[in-house]
């Protein structure tokens, strides 16, 4: 069942065939949400001095978004509503663009941090082994679903369980006991390797 209203789907249908006023009216309706949502993720990166780089992004997401027909946007599921998918498409995007220009894989995602052993308060050998354990993770964190990997994003990205709750149209409980399962889920692919 569709989370669309009326007018979101018939929206979406005339960006989909390509109207340019139907792209117009898109960027009128969620330009400010998608502004935000931008500057809070870089802020939850600890990038709040960096005002140009949404700028940057946010021109970069729209292009993006219109890549491929609108195809990204136009592939909205239903599971939630148009502006929580928005939402979750901004921020990923957001988070690949800090990935790329960072060269860091999930340990910015995780809170992990690569061992740097000129500064690292391990030995050699314990920065090695701890490096292993990145890599056993990051590998873990490969097998779970798209579904399970975007949740897991989002929640260790500094959601909070109630923002969580509206995205899924659930109760923060079950936000709760989701990432606990995806959390003991994690533990077990990492005991199997």
């Amino acid at each position: 069942m569709s989370c669309l209203s009326r007018e979101e789907s018939q929206l979406l249908d005339r960006i989909k065939k390509g109207e340019k006023q139907a792209w117009e009216e898109f960027v009128d309706l969620y330009a400010r949400l998608i502004y935000y949502v931008i500057r809070r993720t870089l802020e939850k990166r600890g990038r709040k001095e960096h005002l140009r780089e949404v700028d940057d992004i946010f021109q970069a997401f729209f292009i993006h978004l219109a890549e491929d027909n609108a195809r990204r946007l136009t592939s909205f599921s239903g599971n939630c509503s148009l502006a929580s998918w928005i939402r979750i498409l901004a921020i990923n995007f957001t988070l690949d663009l800090l990935k790329k220009k960072s060269g860091t894989h999930l340990e910015v995602e995780f809170k992990l941090t690569a061992i740097n052993p000129t500064k690292s308060p391990f030995t050699p050998l314990e920065a090695l082994e701890e490096r292993e354990k990145l890599e056993k993770l990051e590998q873990a964190v490969s097998n779970l679903n798209k579904d399970e990997q975007e949740f897991l994003q989002l929640y260790l990205s500094g959601f909070s369980p109630s923002q969580l709750a509206k995205i899924y149209h659930t109760n923060p409980n079950n936000i709760y006991t989701r990432y606990a399962r995806l959390k003991e889920k994690l533990k077990n692919l990492l005991k199997s390797m």
